[in-house]
């Protein structure tokens, strides 16, 4: 092997790591914290051991730069005034993946190969689905019970409890809607459009035994982009403007006949559990997310007494239960705020607030303009909204992911919708 055959293949090996970082996450949070130390111990001696003129290195746009410095400090800000000390360093080492994955693609710029990287996470994300599905129907045929019974009850977090590593069914969701818009940025190519096409509706079908009504939602979000996609591509501006007007008036109808929609299909199919999609979207539909209305209610209170600061990264949750019904589940549970952008006004106040907007409002900038990165974009905007993905592993890993490629990708000019047309 000639010495630029072993550079493509050292390459390719760095991008597959890199990609491991998200699918590493259906095995173990160990195996994830692995990947991670490896690649930024790795990049640390390339950066610091390397010549530097021998390094091509991205120039940051500043409009993103500086929020995200700022966001990030003040995490260790918001320690000097945080009562429990020991919780907020626990929430800090977590969130270390917020600095080194914008490092290891900072560093690894040069060799970034985004077709390697996405058909990495996409067949790694697949193999787990696959996998997930015949567990599922070998416990089927174990119990001698009926696709009826599939296809009703072994749903949500039944369902993911046949993982190879058992995750919140939402976090499996991002990572499978994630997987359905890189399907559709591929699946233009002449030569996989069949397997593109399959790969589609089996990340669907798991969508649907998850039974995450955001991550419906979010699906159906990425399957309207893509499909707006192509008909700006077929029509002219006029005509699709009149499309999108409709499809929009179509999509609010739809949302508007909610409620009879999911209770017809309950009806009929009689689906009688409560973690069922359609039988939780009935109750959506009828009572609202009572749970969620009572736990956001205690986080305002908590924005509302420490709006400019903030509680500090260790006290979100104590200041919380100050405001909670005693002997209630949300009480005895003592849950997050479940959703993101409340925990960062109640950790940092308007302040840190105000720049964990401004990281957003770049990288939507940044992705408005590419159907792909702004796919990306959105499945993390809505999957925080209703839940606090930079408290877990799985959701902090997975947002700088995304917004790093995002980021990194642009810098690049990786046009990825020009790129797969062939």
């Amino acid at each position: 092997m000639n010495q630029l055959s072993k550079r493509k293949v050292v390459i390719w090996c760095i991008n597959v790591l890199i990609s491991l970082i998200p699918i590493s996450l259906l095995f173990s949070p160990f195996l994830n914290s692995l990947v991670i130390a490896s690649l930024t111990f790795y990049s640390f001696i390339l950066f610091y051991f390397k010549n530097k003129n021998s390094l091509i290195l991205p120039k940051i746009n500043k409009f993103i730069l500086y929020p995200y410095l700022i966001f990030i400090s003040f995490h260790f800000i918001s320690l000097t005034y945080s009562s429990d000390i020991l919780q907020g360093v626990s929430l800090l080492t977590r969130r270390t993946p917020l600095l080194l994955i914008p490092f290891i693609f900072y560093v690894n710029y040069e060799h970034l190969n985004t077709k390697v990287m996405l058909y990495t996470f996409l067949y790694g994300v697949f193999i787990v689905s696959v996998f997930t599905f015949f567990n599922a129907c070998y416990s089927i045929y174990l119990n001698n019970e009926s696709m009826d019974t599939f296809l009703n009850n072994y749903v949500r977090y039944f369902y993911v409890s046949f993982m190879p590593y058992q995750m919140h069914p939402t976090y499996f969701g991002l990572l499978l809607c994630t997987s359905l818009a890189v399907s559709f940025n591929f699946i233009f190519k002449k030569e996989s459009i069949l397997v593109q096409t399959f790969f589609c509706l089996f990340f669907l079908f798991n969508i649907y035994l998850i039974s995450s009504q955001m991550t419906t939602f979010i699906c159906l979000i990425v399957i309207l982009l893509y499909f707006l996609r192509n008909l700006k591509k077929i029509y002219n501006a006029l005509i699709y403007n009149i499309l999108v007007s409709v499809i929009a008036l179509v999509f609010i109808s739809l949302i508007l006949k909610g409620e009879y929609i999911t209770t017809t299909i309950v009806k009929t199919f009689k689906i009688d559990n409560t973690s069922n999609l359609f039988f939780r979207a009935s109750h959506f539909f009828t009572q609202g997310d009572i749970t969620r209305k009572k736990n956001w209610g205690s986080a305002c209170k908590v924005i509302e007494r420490n709006f400019f600061l903030g509680v500090g990264l260790g006290d979100g949750v104590s200041e919380m239960q100050k405001h909670r019904e005693k002997n209630t589940w949300i009480y005895k549970t003592k849950l997050n705020a479940h959703n993101q952008y409340f925990e960062e006004l109640i950790h940092f106040g308007v302040i840190g607030f105000s720049a964990f907007i401004f990281v957003l409002g770049g990288i939507f900038y940044l992705s408005k303009d590419n159907f792909f990165y702004l796919s990306l974009f959105l499945i993390i905007f809505f999957g925080m909204i209703t839940e606090s993905i930079l408290n877990r592993q799985v959701g902090i890993t997975l947002f700088t992911f995304s917004l790093s490629f995002i980021v990194f990708g642009k810098n690049k000019n990786l046009n990825l919708d020009r790129s797969t047309k062939k």
